[in-house]
């Protein structure tokens, strides 16, 4: 089944993404720090034979969030809303 040309994006279809990518990056620009640091610590207290903190098991369950979300969020406007067409 063959398809038309696709439409072409407006600039405000532009605009919006590049408004949620910035969006996305300030996630991941929160969310990295925290997930490595709160590794980094959950290792160390492994390497000292004791049981890690509740902070730094918040701090690594919310940086992995955080993570996540900005990585599922520059998916969908990269891959996602290819083909949509406007409305």
């Amino acid at each position: 089944m063959a398809e038309g040309p696709k439409p072409k994006l407006k600039v405000e279809d532009w605009l919006n993404r590049i408004i949620i990518m910035v969006i996305a990056l300030f996630a991941l620009i929160a969310g990295l720090p925290m997930v490595l640091s709160g590794a980094a610590s959950i290792l160390s207290a492994f390497a000292m034979m004791t049981i890690p903190g509740v902070m730094e098991t918040l701090a690594f369950l919310i940086g992995v969030g955080l993570t996540a979300f900005a990585g599922m969020i520059a998916w969908k406007v990269f891959f996602g809303l290819r083909g949509r067409e406007a409305d």
